[in-house]
Order: C-alpha cells, then sequence, then structure tokens
C-alpha cells in the first residue's frame, strides 16, 4: 500500500502494525537491524560492563521496547537509552566482518530524541573487528564515528575517521569540519552517510544532503589525512643572546621627577579656590537629632529597636569634613611619560627554529579503505532519557538504504507528525525582550525616522527624569553639598520649573478668558431670542383654507373683519 494512500486513510485507521522489513532484497554483504526483539535480553545486543576511561562505569540502562512519545507504527520496537545524566554503551558483534576496500560504504539509522535533545550524543560507531562488546568502552578502537551530537552552542552531525599511522601504529582522529545541524526533535530524524570508493563523502538527514565534499580536498579534515612531510624542530631552542627587538629604550633619557606632578594629570586643583572661612575639617556632615526622643507608644517587641533619626550637622553651614578643591584643565597636560626609543644596534631579526624532515610522514589516500569492520556500538553521554535508535543498515547500496527509508522511516515519520499535530504541547509565552539602547534604536532598519525619533526623546527624558529624582533626594538629604557639588543643575531644573509653571497658569488663564467669554455671549443670545420671541407673541396668526377653485378664501374672523356690517 502506498504511504500516499495510508495518509488519506489515517483518520479511519485505528493504528497500523509494526511489519517486518523484507532483508531478502538486500545484499548477503549489507547489515540490517530493525529491534525485532521482545527484549533486550533476547537480542545480540550486549551492554557494557566496562568503565569510561577506567574511572566512570557505565550504569545508564537500555531497553528493547517501543516509542512512548508521538509513536507512529505500533509495536515498532527500538534500543532506548532509558537513563538521564548518565553514561550508556552497547554493541553487538556482526556474525561476518564487513569489508570495505575500494568499495562505497553507506550506514543509515534513525534517532529519536523523545525528550528533546539539550546535551547529549546520538552517533554510532563502527568497531574493529576483535573488539569485545562486554569490554566495549571510549578506548575500544574504531574505524568510523557518525551522528548527532549536541549540547549548548555545539550542534553537529560529527562524521570521524580513524585512521592507522603505519609509522608509529597510533591512531589519529580525523574530523570533517563545518558539518549540518543535527535537526533533532521529538520525532525520528534519520541520518545516512554515503563514502564512495572516489572519496567522495554525502551527509543527508530524512533524505536531504546536508554536506558534502571530498575527504582529499585541502581543509576537509582536521587534522589532514597527510601529515607535513616538514615540521618543526622542537629540540632546537631560541640563543639566549639572541636579540628580536628592532628598536630598544633610550637609557640616555629619564623622567623628569616633577613631571608628574606637572604634565601626567588632565585636570588639577584649582589654586585660586581656598577654604572657606569656617570650615570645620574634623566636624561630620550628619548627627543624630539630640532633640529627638522616643514615642511613648514605641514598642521594642514589634518595632524593634528604636534608632533617634539623623539630621544635618548645623555647625556646617561652610562645610564639613575634608575639602577639595574644585578640578580645572590642565594646559600643561601631556599623558603619562613615555621613554623614547633607539634603533637596536645588536638588532639580528624574529628568530625562527629551522625545519626537518618530518619521521613519520606517510601518504593516506584511500581514506575510504578501512580495517575490517567487526560490529558497531553507542557509547554516548546524554541530559535526557528515553532516546530511541531504530532500524540501522550497513552496507555498499545507496539504493538499498534508500529503499529503506522509503518503506520505514518515511511512514513512520509522517504518522508521527501526525500525531504530533493532534497531542503537541502548546507554546509557552516567552519573557519580554529588554529596551532597546539609543545605539539599537538609531540602527533598526524596521523602524521609521518618526518612531525613532519619538523613541529616542522618550529616553532621553525618562533618564533625565530619574536623574531629577536622584538629585532631589541628596538634596533633600544635603541641600547645601548638592548645590555645591552641582550648582548648574540647581540653575537648570529651576529654570525647567518656572518654564512649566509659566506654561501651565498661562494656559490656564486662557482657556478661563474664553470660558467666560464664550458665556457672555451665549447669555446675551439668550436674551434676545426670548424678547423676539415675545414680540411674536402679540401678532394673531392667519388660517388660510381653499375652496374647489385652489383660490385661497378668508375664514371668517377675517371676513368679519375686512367687510362692512350690513345694518338691520
Amino acid at each position: 500500500m502506498k504511504i500516499s494512500v495510508l495518509l488519506a486513510l489515517l483518520p479511519l485507521i485505528q493504528g497500523l502494525d509494526f511489519q517486518s522489513f523484507d532483508k531478502s532484497v538486500l545484499s548477503r554483504y549489507s547489515f540490517f537491524e530493525q529491534f525485532s526483539y521482545k527484549t533486550l535480553e533476547e537480542s545480540d545486543w550486549i551492554a557494557s560492563k566496562s568503565k569510561k576511561n577506567n574511572d566512570e562505569s557505565y550504569v545508564g540502562k537500555w531497553s528493547i521496547e517501543p516509542p512512548l512519545k508521538y509513536p507512529g507504527i505500533e509495536n515498532d520496537n527500538g534500543l532506548v537509552m532509558k537513563s538521564g545524566a548518565s553514561h550508556h554503551a552497547i554493541s553487538r558483534k556482526f556474525e561476518t566482518v564487513f569489508e570495505n576496500t575500494n568499495n562505497d560504504l553507506v550506514l543509515q539509522y534513525e534517532v529519536k530524541h523523545q525528550n528533546g535533545l539539550t546535551c547529549g550524543g546520538g552517533y554510532i560507531k563502527l568497531l574493529n573487528k576483535d573488539f569485545e562488546p562486554e569490554n566495549f568502552s571510549t578506548s575500544t578502537p574504531f574505524q568510523l564515528m557518525f551522528g548527532p551530537d549536541k549540547c549548548g552552542e555545539n550542534d553537529q552531525v560529527k562524521l570521524i575517521l580513524n585512521r592507522l599511522n603505519p609509522i608509529t601504529g597510533e591512531y589519529e582522529e580525523k574530523h570533517v569540519v563545518d558539518t549540518s545541524l543535527t535537526r533533532s526533535g521529538p520525532l525520528s530524524t534519520l541520518y545516512t552517510l554515503i563514502l564512495k570508493k572516489n572519496h567522495d563523502f554525502e551527509i543527508r538527514v530524512n533524505g536531504g544532503v546536508a554536506k558534502y565534499g571530498n575527504l582529499l580536498d585541502e581543509g576537509v579534515l582536521n587534522p589532514p589525512l597527510t601529515p607535513p612531510k616538514v615540521i618543526i624542530d622542537n629540540s632546537e631552542s631560541k640563543p639566549l643572546d639572541w636579540e628580536e627587538l628592532e628598536f630598544i629604550p633610550d637609557e640616555s633619557v629619564t623622567k623628569p621627577e616633577d613631571y608628574d606632578e606637572l604634565y601626567l594629570n588632565a585636570f588639577m586643583p584649582d589654586p585660586t579656590v581656598s577654604k572657606p572661612e569656617g570650615w570645620l575639617d574634623d566636624e561630620p556632615q550628619f548627627i543624630v537629632d539630640p532633640f529627638a526622643e522616643q514615642p511613648a507608644l514605641w514598642d521594642e517587641d514589634e518595632d524593634g529597636k528604636w534608632q533617634p533619626p539623623i539630621i544635618p550637622n548645623p555647625k556646617c553651614l561652610p562645610g564639613c569634613g575634608k575639602f577639595n578643591q574644585p578640578l580645572i584643565p590642565n594646559k600643561n597636560y601631556k599623558g603619562p611619560w613615555i621613554q623614547p626609543v633607539v634603533k637596536n644596534p645588536h638588532f639580528i631579526g624574529e628568530w625562527t627554529p629551522k625545519q626537518i624532515i618530518n619521521p613519520h610522514y606517510y601518504e593516506d589516500n584511500n581514506p575510504t579503505n578501512f580495517e575490517p569492520i567487526g560490529g558497531l556500538g553507542f557509547d554516548l553521554w546524554t541530559i535526557e532519557n528515553d532516546v530511541l535508535f531504530d532500524n540501522i543498515y550497513l552496507g555498499h547500496s545507496i539504493q538499498e538504504a534508500e529503499t529503506i527509508g522509503n518503506e520505514t522511516f518515511k511512514l513512520k515519520f509522517d504518522l508521527e507528525s501526525e500525531n504530533y499535530q493532534q497531542n503537541k504541547p502548546k507554546a509557552i509565552k516567552g519573557p519580554s525582550p529588554p529596551p532597546k539602547s539609543f545605539e539599537e534604536i538609531l540602527n533598526d532598519d524596521n523602524t521609521s525616522t518618526f518612531q525613532q525619533v519619538y523613541l529616542f526623546f522618550f529616553l532621553v527624558f525618562k533618564r533625565e527624569l530619574l536623574n531629577m529624582k536622584d538629585w532631589w533626594y541628596d538634596f533633600n538629604t544635603d541641600p547645601l553639598a548638592t548645590v555645591m557639588n552641582d550648582p548648574l543643575r540647581l540653575v537648570v531644573y529651576s529654570g525647567v520649573f518656572v518654564f512649566i509653571f509659566t506654561l501651565f497658569f498661562g494656559t490656564v488663564s486662557i482657556v478661563s478668558f474664553l470660558i467666560t467669554d464664550w458665556a457672555k455671549e451665549t447669555k446675551q443670545a439668550i436674551s434676545t431670542a426670548q424678547a423676539e420671541l415675545k414680540k411674536e407673541d402679540k401678532e394673531v396668526p392667519k388660517i388660510v383654507e381653499l375652496d374647489d377653485s385652489d383660490k385661497p378664501i378668508t375664514t371668517s374672523s377675517e371676513s368679519s373683519q375686512s367687510k362692512p356690517r350690513r345694518r338691520h
């Protein structure tokens, strides 16, 4: 049945039961794992009993079970890391070793981070043929490592080749640089690695190519496949008498003794200002109020110990404490003294160690030729629990991997997506962003010029209002010291107050005058209207009637007044 048909019938389907993939369509050299076991104990997977780096134990638990969140296909089991914030290690051996000499290598598997991923790994290792599953650990030799790894800002799909140096007999990890993002989430994610025998490689995520290149290209692997031919001779050191400085301090020139006093500071005390007469150096600026008494109703059990208030020292009218002269610009200011330099007569130049032929040099021109691979395993640490792995494929055929993806992953992912849309958690409203600074407002292309000007002056006004409140508090605490320290601010605030006061009462006077004038005009208009109404009441209204000829005729009252009476 096609996937499109299944999705169309999804509302009518109670659940799609798991069906094993037909492995007969795969090559006999291919490995495919669907975890079609009832329990972990019945499977070929063995949890490690070793210690990580001979120190920490692998205490993380493993299980074979279906997904707990947003399942797609019923009874579709996977290998699950059950423990959070723990080290996990598990592996399985192949029945026959996997060879990849002068051939393509394709590795593909699914990862489902059911509780999301903030910090942890999900990569898989292809292990050497002689490894022991019970002793599998970080130090176990491997040929290749591939898969997602995320922690904080580090978010990548790792690809590491572990290459043996035939001269030193040591392995060295070669990392592919600038790999793609993990794109992990609560739904299954399909990761595919393709290494071709011509050394081209592809990293696919959910079937789409996320990274590609050639392993032999410069800058793809770090460190590079082939070590440098020439290296620095670390046994050589710089001679003690080697002179690298082209210029040295002129010892014949010394710093003047009075330089700091005359030229170091940009500002200096004003010599024209002297201490005011009556200034008390030893008197405090604030004292305890000698006339204050504890209130009669004061209860120390409820109100605490009573403390008399602090008031300005009445003796400090001229000033108290240490007197500091105001500062004025130093016209002789030059800044810190800098000793002049002269050319070094013994200058030789920058010393560089000599280079020698690298004794460990070798050429690695076939990075896709691996040693025999005996199995695969997961050696991971993760914060989140319930990380599920499924449908692991290792072979030489891109077509086989795509067939598996289409018949297993695609259907599962579509069903999981439908489940997620119906049951996804509600979004949580995050905190409001901090207010923008002046520079951010002026450089914001999405804000109009009018808005920028408005916000700029609004923030300036708000800042000055806060400064005014601080100044008013200081003024109430110590008026004299506040005015002496910043007399200009007093003048500005006084001017602003007078301006606002004048503007307010001027506006009130204008409005009062307009209201009074309007009231007079209204009263006069009412009086005139009343007089006209009285005049109209004295006139008798005429009622006009029409006869059949549509000519107006007068009423009886009008006729009696217009015709002369006949005498009888």
